[in-house]
């Protein structure tokens, strides 16, 4: 069952802190093989050269190993773009092959306006998926966002593409998104009936920002350069733009959809929405642990500031990712991971039996939740508000313990805090044996948590 099917399952977040990282997280890894574009969009941040075109592109010998640690991860897409025109890459036929050798399914995205592709039919003979992106039907109108392009080039290209598919030549799933905007609507009409002809589908597509302003543009998409501006703006990628909260998109985090952002000289970057620059790098993909990568994304403060929702609230991998590479960051090994499989260890052996819980603060609400199988008989703190919490008796130990009946105890409480709860149980209460310390201390020394503090 991969990670889709268990959020479906309505696993909760405490399940995958032991399933292994890989890309069952999602589904496509971002990797690029060029830091150039041949476009020139007036809505993009590497089209206003804010991001400058470098000669130059990924040694095949760097790709190798990154493909095969993508594919040991068990990610499903590699998607051969971000901020680049993968169609740039020399010898890109034996990149997407590698791909498709590995058992991943290759992704292309491309503005398509080039004179001459060399190899393009046998490049997608290994492409599971080919989007292109157009703003136009006519000349005239294409241009306005797409400047430098050509679009008679693009729709010359769609035609081989096309008789290939029609010959099964190849079997590439092809997209033209076609940017909705208030001057390239009109041609939206032409453009889809071109491309169905050629067996294409067509999309309409939410176009960001507004071509007809290009030095309005430069100005708003200068702020990622000094990343100034992500307090009060969600920044997107695909088009360099401030994401506008009536977009379609603006719900929608691509930094949880894409965990992995890797660009040409093999460093992992934070969001695709955002530009590559010094400030969202991450680590290197090779040389870096994977869930301290996502860690350090996670906890990135663009993230944080970030308007559109944060990957923490989507997916509860992403917590985990942030659990376990924040133990790893703050100097824990793979050996120390027990905290962590302790709780879920326990919570497994206690699923069904009743138990007292003791501590209703802040770590009580974090994570009384990893043991919901289990049934709780009441709730002890020192302090009582009243009446219960969760539909559980909230009440004092000195009311409880001296006659209860033992049954197993879980302390919701700061290390040093359980610690001392603990050996008063033991000192005063002896007849409970069963005591179990549900912390969450990421200060806590590394030989404390292997220590543990279990009865």
């Amino acid at each position: 069952m991969n990670v889709k099917e268990k959020l479906l399952a309505e696993e909760t977040a405490f399940d995958f802190l032991l399933a292994p990282i890989s890309a069952d997280i999602t589904e496509t890894v971002l990797v690029e093989l060029v830091d150039a574009c041949n476009g020139a969009c007036v809505t993009c941040v590497r089209g206003l050269r804010l991001m400058k075109n470098k000669q130059g592109q990924m040694d095949f010998a760097l790709f190798e190993k990154i493909i095969e640690k993508i594919a040991r991860m068990g990610f499903h897409w590699v998607s051969l773009f971000n901020w680049s025109d993968p169609f740039l890459c020399r010898g890109l036929v034996q990149y997407a092959a590698l791909v498709k050798q590995k058992g991943l399914s290759c992704q292309l995205s491309t503005n398509l306006s080039y004179r001459s592709i060399p190899d393009l039919i046998p490049i997608l003979e290994h492409t599971e998926e080919l989007l292109v992106s157009v703003s136009g039907f006519h000349q005239s109108t294409y241009k306005i966002n797409h400047r430098s392009g050509n679009v008679e080039l693009v729709k010359a290209n769609l035609r081989k593409i096309g008789e290939a598919l029609k010959a099964g030549l190849i079997s590439t799933n092809v997209f033209v998104y076609y940017f909705n905007y208030p001057y390239s609507i009109g041609e939206w009409p032409l453009f889809k009936q071109f491309a169905e002809d050629l067996g294409i589908n067509a999309l309409l597509w939410h176009g960001e920002g507004d071509p007809t302003q290009p030095e309005k543009m430069r100005k708003l998409v200068a702020g990622q350069d000094t990343l100034t501006k992500t307090d009060d703006i969600a920044w997107t990628g695909f088009t360099g733009m401030p994401l506008e909260q009536n977009s379609p998109d603006f719900n929608i985090c691509y930094s949880a959809a894409y965990p992995t952002i890797i660009d040409s000289y093999g460093e992992v970057h934070l969001c695709p929405r955002m530009a590559n620059t010094p400030a969202t790098r991450l680590g290197n993909f090779l040389e870096d642990d994977f869930d301290v990568l996502q860690y350090r994304r996670i906890s990135h403060p663009i993230c944080a500031h970030c308007k559109v929702k944060s990957p923490i609230q989507i997916s509860p991998v992403h917590m985990a990712c942030l659990v376990r590479g924040a133990l790893k960051q703050y100097g824990y090994g793979v050996q120390d991971m027990s905290l962590i499989e302790r709780d879920a260890a326990k919570a497994r052996e206690l699923a069904g039996k009743e138990v007292i819980f003791w501590g209703s603060g802040e770590m009580y609400k974090r994570k009384c939740h990893i043991f919901r199988e289990s049934r709780p008989r009441c709730v002890l703190s020192k302090s009582p508000a009243s009446g219960t919490i969760h539909g559980v008796p909230l009440l004092h130990p000195d009311d409880v313990l001296p006659h209860a009946d033992p049954a197993p105890i879980v302390i919701f409480a700061g290390a040093e805090g359980a610690k001392e709860i603990q050996e008063k149980i033991r000192e005063k209460y002896p007849q409970f044996t069963d005591i179990y310390v549900c912390t969450e201390d990421i200060n806590m020394w590394p030989e404390k948590l292997r220590q543990g503090y279990s009865g």
